[in-house]
């Protein structure tokens, strides 16, 4: 070969490198899968974790965590939702144990206990599902998914002053609680999944 064919040749290899590392990154950035059995889609997200830092915080004061989970199929990235669910879950912990117990609302409603946070997480997410035919088959061929969840706290026993029926502590508490139910929802995208 004359040294131009080279490198021209050379040229081209960089360009082949970067779009296969661009593709193996883009592999990486799913940090869920969506899975079809018969008609129903199910989600896995084992990135998506969710009870830890406040959360967790609130869990081992022995207070109940209520969290508000939607499962959104988009046509895109970032695009308009296709089908959605949404499921609430209440999650305490055992102090003793070190282990979570979650309580899916609804009918049915659903129980486990004894958990890993891993696991209670892994739980809520395997209980998140929904069905294929939500979505019209023209627009099957690739979908996202985006998990939003939400925490809110269950409503603490009511706490009186004896003389007025009303203290600072019940105002602190309040603000509070109202700072936790305003907090950003975690959030998260994947994708494309093929769900024909």
């Amino acid at each position: 070969m004359s040294p131009g064919t080279w490198s021209s040749i050379g040229r081209s290899v960089p360009l082949i490198i970067v779009a296969i590392v661009v593709d193996l990154v883009w592999l990486g950035a799913q940090s869920g899968t969506l899975t079809r059995v018969n008609d129903t889609l199910h989600v896995r997200a084992p990135e998506f974790r969710f009870l830890q830092g406040r959360v967790l915080t609130q869990l081992r004061d022995g207070r109940t965590a209520r969290l508000e989970v939607r499962l959104e199929l988009l046509g895109r990235a970032g695009g308009p939702v296709l089908a959605q669910t949404e499921q609430t879950f209440n999650v305490s912990f055992d102090l003793w144990e070190e282990r979570f117990a979650v309580t899916r609302v609804g009918q049915p409603a659903r129980s486990v206990s004894h958990l890993t946070s891993t696991a209670a997480e892994a739980w809520c997410l395997e209980n998140m599902t929904i069905a294929a035919s939500a979505i019209q088959a023209e627009r099957r061929g690739a979908v996202w998914m985006r998990l939003v969840l939400r925490t809110r706290e269950d409503a603490p026993a009511r706490q009186t002053d004896e003389d007025s029926g009303f203290s600072i502590r019940i105002l602190i508490d309040a603000l509070g609680r109202r700072q936790e139910r305003e907090a950003q929802p975690l959030m998260l995208e994947a994708g494309p999944f093929n769900v024909n």
